[in-house]
């Protein structure tokens, strides 16, 4: 504006040399104060910009706070989930431990009944080992003693039974061993004997049945 209304003024106005020198001043601090003005304008211009520039990074920086506060969030809902996953785990290994463990009470217990079992059987088998060796001598004993009989090395007549009902020959019936119940009613002499075993430390009585048809014995 100063500079406008100083370049309106008539040259023949200019009395004298002072009045230029003021006019020369003027103009140039008009000038000066245009420059002013200009980078003013400038600066202005440029702070506008980066004012716009820093609202586009402000909108850029809390949309981006934004997305990462979400990945936070499900960041920290993953770490739940993984952390409930590992408690379930936990619980499984420690139902796991538990079942193993009375798994292995219950394979200690079939093992001692297996040891049990074992040590039954080998009485078993022991019990009929010397069964079938009673077994074996008796009938050794009863095969003596016939061939006896029958080459008449042996009196018979001191102990003839004359009885005719199977029950009055010996009360206990697990006792009577009879290949032939009906060919022993009527028992025409029998023969007993005593047998000591030194190896099953028994002491067995033995009475052998003679009837028409067999012979038979009562242990």
């Amino acid at each position: 504006m100063v500079y406008e209304n100083l370049r309106k003024f008539n040259k023949n106005d200019i009395n004298d040399k002072s009045d230029h020198e003021s006019l020369k001043e003027a103009l140039k601090n008009a000038e000066k104060y245009k420059s002013l003005y200009i980078a003013q304008n400038d600066l202005n211009t440029s702070l506008e910009r980066e004012i716009e520039s820093s609202e586009v990074k402000i909108k850029a920086f809390k949309k981006n706070v934004k997305e990462q506060k979400s990945l936070i969030d499900k960041l920290n809902k993953e770490i739940e989930e993984q952390n409930k996953l590992l408690e379930e785990q936990r619980e499984t290994i420690s139902s796991l431990k538990s079942d193993i463990e009375d798994k292995n009470i219950c394979i200690d217990n079939l093992k001692f009944q297996l040891s049990e079992k074992s040590e039954e059987l080998k009485e078993i088998k022991t019990a009929e080992y010397f069964k079938q060796l009673s077994i074996d001598r008796r009938s050794k004993c009863l095969k003596n003693e016939l061939e006896e009989l029958e080459n008449g090395d042996k009196k018979i007549g001191y102990d003839i039974l004359k009885l005719t009902d199977i029950d009055e020959i010996n009360s206990d019936v697990e006792e009577l061993e009879f290949y032939n119940f009906e060919a022993c009613v009527e028992l025409l002499f029998s023969s007993s004997k005593i047998i000591n075993d030194s190896e099953t430390l028994y002491c067995q009585k033995w009475v052998l049945h003679f009837s028409e048809k067999m012979a038979s014995y009562v242990i």
